[in-house]
């Protein structure tokens, strides 16, 4: 689960999110991925509110203040899935894979180039033909551009539009 407005398309089923969605309590299993001077420059608040989440929250490494803060298997997961993150969302998703879930959905990862993120599609992208590739279904949510292109082609010079996949008209 992201902080896009797809999130709100989930089914009722595990969710795993991020400790800085204001719903954050609605999640199963948390991801803080960044360093510990990147998430303290959020602001005490929100610091705080990870000391006091009683959620499990994957982290880089094991906080003593951050009672429920537990190491990222990064090791085991690299050794599975490789060693290619791009984003909390491509921990999520390949921690996902690496614990054999056949089905997985991705809402609120909208990764439009209005939003900034889209620099993490190429990732997400990867990881979601990997889980594919070992037989497991992954949902995109509508309205993402994950698993899109652009009908825009340069040939030659020349623009050309393609309406759907890549020189079908």
């Amino acid at each position: 689960m992201g902080l896009g407005p797809s999130n709100s398309a989930q089914p009722d089923c595990e969710k795993w999110g991020l400790p800085w969605d204001g719903y954050a309590p609605r999640y199963d299993r948390l991801f803080e991925m960044h360093p510990r001077d990147m998430w303290q420059k959020r602001g005490e608040a929100y610091v705080e509110r990870l000391r006091i989440l009683d959620i499990e929250i994957y982290m880089q490494r094991l906080h003593d203040d951050i009672p429920m803060s537990k190491v990222y298997p990064l090791p085991w997961v690299s050794g599975l899935v490789g060693d290619y993150y791009g984003s909390s969302a491509a921990y999520m998703l390949a921690l996902a894979i690496a614990d054999g879930h056949n089905e997985i959905g991705l809402y609120g990862f909208e990764l439009k180039g209005e939003d900034g993120y889209d620099h993490q599609r190429p990732n997400l992208e990867y990881l979601i033909g990997f889980a594919r590739g070992q037989g497991a279904k992954v949902t995109v949510a509508e309205g993402s551009d994950l698993l899109t292109h652009r009908p825009e082609h340069n040939f030659q010079g020349e623009s050309v539009i393609y309406p759907q996949r890549y020189g079908y008209l």
